[in-house]
């Protein structure tokens, strides 16, 4: 603190005691009219683009100096800070030295991707691909592993399940009689829940197998046609009931 003191005393050519007080007063919450007109007596009279500027100053330098200790502690984190560099660091003068210093250690920014990779999975977020490749992408895994609590309308499930992959999704009302227990995959309540179920599956090859099959078969029940055919009835079925009340209307 006492070093920003000084470096603003000198930029304003001001006495340091005067600088002091005005930075005393700012820290306290006062405005600069308020410290310009009714405390003359602490600054020298200082008007108030003075004042001002003394403001911003001290906003930058401080900025400046928690920079330079944040950009150290992320170099020292890698063994990499020397007694040079952080000499260097500590006399920059400006943000824009600080962040010059640290570009050759400044580490990526950790995407999924780059997490996932450094866990050993190799992972590939792909974006959106055409409509009719979106079988192919599912079939490239052997299990569908969702921890979504919010697959309203389940569409991902159908998908997975049309394309022959089994799921295993967090239990949700939604999807009841959609991904069976044991059958065509799991819901499971918890974590312990979730790993005994994956063991099982990745531990089971005839299991896998079996699901598998009858995972194509159980969305042959959620299909466009079984849709249409549902609906169809259903429809029949009211206009069936329907039909007695509106000739009894007619007569």
């Amino acid at each position: 603190m006492d070093s920003i003191i000084t470096q603003l005393a000198q930029e304003l050519n001001q006495p340091d005691r005067y600088v002091e007080n005005v930075v005393r007063l700012l820290d306290e919450g006062n405005t600069i009219p308020f410290i310009a007109r009714y405390r003359k007596e602490l600054h020298g009279a200082m008007d108030d683009t003075t004042l001002r500027n003394l403001e911003e100053r001290l906003n930058y330098l401080r900025g400046l100096q928690e920079r330079r200790e944040a950009v150290k502690n992320a170099i020292a984190q890698q063994d990499k800070l020397t007694e040079e560099l952080a000499t260097a660091i500590d006399s920059a003068a400006t943000l824009a030295e600080v962040e010059d210093l640290y570009r050759p250690y400044k580490q990526k920014r950790r995407t999924r991707a780059t997490i996932a990779r450094e866990k050993g999975l190799d992972v590939v977020f792909t974006g959106m691909v055409p409509h009719g490749e979106v079988a192919d992408y599912y079939r490239l895994g052997d299990l569908f592993v969702t921890a979504s609590t919010s697959e309203t309308q389940g569409l991902t499930y159908f998908e997975a399940l049309a394309a022959g992959v089994p799921v295993l999704c967090r239990r949700d009302p939604c999807v009841d009689g959609v991904v069976e227990d044991g059958i065509n995959g799991w819901q499971y309540d918890s974590g312990e829940d979730f790993g005994r179920c994956l063991s099982s599956f990745c531990g089971d090859k005839v299991l896998r197998e079996r699901m598998r099959a009858a995972a194509r078969e159980s969305s042959e029940k959620f299909s466009a046609e079984a849709f249409g055919a549902a609906a169809a009835r259903l429809y029949a079925s009211v206009e069936e009931d329907a039909m007695p009340a509106a000739v009894g209307a007619r007569w």
